[in-house]
């Protein structure tokens, strides 16, 4: 239970200090000196653009990982998250942060199953051209007895040394909303200021509207879909569907009954959002639906297109779907309308060019995520297959990570790439349950122009996790020359802290 602290359900309260930074360096600020004041926003119209992801201002993306199971001093699975600074060397470097609840000026205390780190967005909320990072914790409690959990969001502000210890904390005000298990940032009433959209299990989608106080207080709130068991959700994404400078919003519904799992976007207008759609086939049925979802533009026409993954099969005892075998990728191409349903395809295992043959349980499609990561203008996408079962290797479930190009046609299996830990210059050995994979995260962190790939391997090492970073090249994501590191590294209890199980968008 987070003690003396007023629950606001959509209000903000700030806290400052400074967190523990390991072993920083100073970064050059924006043009424009960002305000700092308690209870002041500094407007998104006199400060230049914050760079996606790029928290010190520096010019170069930075990346966070979450260890949402980590211990923190007795505290188990009260969650811990680490940052990893760009530069022109990349991100893996010895500069970075580590975050938890007991870290100085971080809103409420580390608590078992708070699940600090289960999701993570990224976004400039108060306009003072530094990006900030946004960090769910769905288990977080607010009243006696415990495992109520409310949920909590908060907010570390970026600035000219990074991130701080000055945060602020959204609030859920019911039992079991679990808020903030899904979010996303993105200018969604296209005012100029960063939005917020988060999940509540128990009342639905919510929009914190943009700039954000210093203190943390958010301009407004609306309401985009109503609670109840089928309007809950499983991932969000943003992306611009239709092409008109607005950003759209795609979710993916957690309780639509059969194999369906639908997939519904709201196309963004001047002050709102359009209502809801669900993404349709070409026959009127809601079949296009995943677990997992990601928007991109990768035939770059302008329009993004909404990536859908599905790594599960199927739900309960009902038939696997044709295709889904082992999990699939759904591509439905962005239009002036919005996104074609009717003319989406799959791509999975069996599909030519991409390694591997669909089986039961393998998971492909899991940790969609969507990048350049040659350099050649086109987005491209990568996906795990974290049960997928190696040849010649005990056990079950040592996992893989695929890339698929994009290109003038669209996405395509041809050329695909897989990487595990058996691969030469991967390090490591594949093992039983890693569940290499089960996350990407492909982020430019040395502003190349080629995104370097970052991948989770949450059951590495009994379950203490591991990343693999792999550098962006003009063919793609370069096994000779990837790195690993776990939690260790960067100051996480390491016992089942499933390091690597998220990273930001």
């Amino acid at each position: 239970m987070t003690s003396q602290r007023s629950i606001l359900g959509c209000a903000l309260v700030a806290a400052a200090a400074t967190a523990a930074l390991l072993t920083p360096t100073a970064a050059a600020s924006p043009a424009t000196t960002p305000g700092t004041g308690t209870g002041t926003s500094t407007g998104t119209s006199s400060v230049p653009a914050a760079l996606p992801g790029d928290f010190d201002g520096n010019g170069f993306r930075d990346i966070a990982v979450a260890a949402p199971s980590a211990q923190v001093g007795q505290a188990r699975q009260a969650g811990a998250i680490t940052v990893l600074y760009g530069s022109q060397s990349g991100a893996v470097t010895a500069r970075k942060q580590t975050f938890h609840q007991d870290s100085p000026g971080i809103p409420g205390d580390a608590e078992e199953g708070d699940r600090f780190g289960t999701t993570l967005t990224t976004g400039d909320l108060d306009g003072d051209g530094y990006t900030d990072l946004v960090v769910g914790a769905p288990g977080e409690d607010y009243f006696p007895p415990a495992d109520h959990n409310q949920g909590m969001l908060t907010v570390l502000w970026g600035g000219g040394q990074g991130l701080t210890g000055e945060a602020g904390a959204v609030d859920g005000a019911f039992i079991e909303s679990r808020f903030g298990d899904q979010l996303v940032a993105g200018d969604f009433d296209s005012d100029g200021d960063t939005d917020l959209v988060v999940n509540n299990a128990r009342n639905g989608l919510r929009m914190y509207s943009g700039p954000f106080l210093r203190d943390g207080t958010p301009a407004g709130m609306n309401l985009l879909s109503g609670g109840g068991q089928y309007t809950s959700w499983l991932e969000l994404a943003a992306g611009d569907l239709n092409g008109d400078g607005r950003t759209d919003l795609v979710a993916a519904d957690h309780h639509t009954q059969g194999n369906s799992r639908s997939v519904f976007y709201w196309l963004g207008r001047q002050g709102r959002f359009q209502s809801p759609s669900a993404l349709i086939d070409g026959w009127g049925n809601h079949v296009l639906g995943g677990d997992e979802v990601a928007v991109g533009d990768v035939d770059n026409d302008g329009r993004d297109e909404i990536l859908i993954g599905r790594s599960r099969e199927t739900l309960g005892d009902l038939p696997v779907p044709p295709g889904a075998l082992g999990g699939r990728i759904t591509v439905a191409p962005g239009s002036a309308q919005g996104p074609r349903g009717d003319l989406a395809h799959h791509i999975h295992q069996d599909t030519a060019g991409v390694p591997g043959t669909s089986e039961a349980g393998d998971g492909f499609g899991s940790g969609l995520a969507v990048a350049d990561l040659d350099g050649d203008g086109y987005e491209d996408v990568t996906a795990g297959v974290p049960g997928e079962d190696l040849p010649g290797v005990a056990g079950l479930d040592q996992g893989a990570v695929v890339t698929l190009w994009g290109g003038a046609g669209g996405l395509t299996g041809t050329g695909a790439l897989s990487f595990n830990q058996n691969t030469a210059g991967v390090p490591g050995a594949a093992e039983e349950g890693d569940a290499f994979g089960r996350t990407t995260g492909p982020v430019d962190t040395d502003g190349d122009g080629k995104a370097e790939l970052f991948t989770g391997a949450p059951g590495e090492n009994l379950k203490a996790g591991a990343v693999w970073a792999f550098d962006g090249t003009a063919t793609g994501p370069a096994a000779q020359g990837s790195v690993s590191f776990g939690p260790h590294t960067v100051g996480i209890h390491p016992d089942a802290a499933e390091f690597g199980s998220a990273f930001n968008d």
